[in-house]
């Protein structure tokens, strides 16, 4: 079984600090947990994301963020270049925790495009320099457009689309919520075999929420914040892109 690229880092943080006896079970198929260090510590791999509840499920905001993103991506790939040698970076938030239908997507972003293109050529035609532009769609989407002159051919640039966003308040506070889903999920996955290990470690590979840093007074109000982490004897937050950097959260 192929191993993703969490349990990858989290591998290389186990063996950074000095473990060789590291047993992988994730790759036969044989987990939880999915790394058993020295024999005698289970070790579960979860990405820290941005969650959301869907029917009583927690699931990575890129569930739906990916998909949407596919959506409009063909969309714009579909309309071609923006008039008068200008690029566009196009921005999507989706103000829901659910998608709409993909036909009704593809509908509403390309009226969008196509008004959009209709108020660049009404200014390029006025002698104007075209301005930023917002669109609320029916389909809980917000859409942003920003044109500029850049060198080549002009083109739709499709920036990273954004779930959910008005769910989201204070960076703190939300990684709090997340690093709590994330222990709920693995204790549920692991409430059977606790008595196997002497000790539990949760590795949270942090993905585009917080990212660890080494002098960062707000990882003592999210160790503060968690409450009860048991049966976890230690849990470590991995920055996704300094593979030398983590904080122990318990």
């Amino acid at each position: 079984m192929r191993k993703n690229y969490d349990e990858r880092r989290a591998f290389q943080w186990l063996k950074s600090q000095g473990y060789t006896d590291i047993r992988d079970l994730s790759s036969d198929g044989l987990d939880p947990p999915d790394f058993v260090v020295d024999g005698r510590i289970g070790v579960e791999v979860r990405r820290l994301n941005w969650m959301i509840e869907v029917n009583g499920k927690y699931l990575g905001a890129e569930s739906l963020e990916k998909p949407l993103e596919r959506t409009i991506r063909k969309v714009l790939n579909d309309v071609g270049e923006p008039p008068g040698g200008y690029s566009v970076d196009v921005s999507c938030d989706l103000l829901a925790t659910s998608l709409p239908e993909t036909e009704v997507t593809e509908e509403q972003v390309g009226q969008a495009v196509d008004e959009y293109v209709n108020i660049l050529n009404k200014a390029l035609q006025s002698g104007g320099a075209p301005e930023s532009w917002w669109a609320h769609l029916k389909g809980s989407l917000d859409m942003r457009f920003h044109p500029f002159l850049a060198p080549g051919p002009g083109k739709f640039n499709l920036m990273p689309v954004e779930a959910a966003m008005h769910l989201r308040g204070w960076v703190v506070k939300d990684l709090v919520d997340n690093i709590r889903r994330c222990i709920a999920v693995k204790t549920k996955k692991i409430e059977n075999i606790v008595h196997l290990y002497l000790e539990w470690w949760l590795v949270l590979v942090e993905r585009d929420l917080y990212a660890p840093g080494d002098s960062d007074d707000s990882w003592i109000t999210v160790r503060n914040g968690l409450g009860d982490t048991k049966p976890w004897s230690r849990i470590v937050v991995l920055s996704v892109t300094q593979p030398s950097t983590h904080v122990d959260v318990i």
